[in-house]
């Protein structure tokens, strides 16, 4: 499945977790393997 930074901040959203740009960018493709 992959996961792209939009997806990374809903997610974050949903959680009530605050991430920055940056944070997302670095986390999509690590929640994508």
């Amino acid at each position: 499945m992959s996961v792209d930074t939009a997806t990374v901040k809903r997610i974050a959203s949903l959680a009530r977790i605050a991430i920055t740009d940056e944070d997302a960018a670095r986390m999509a493709p690590e929640l994508g393997n």
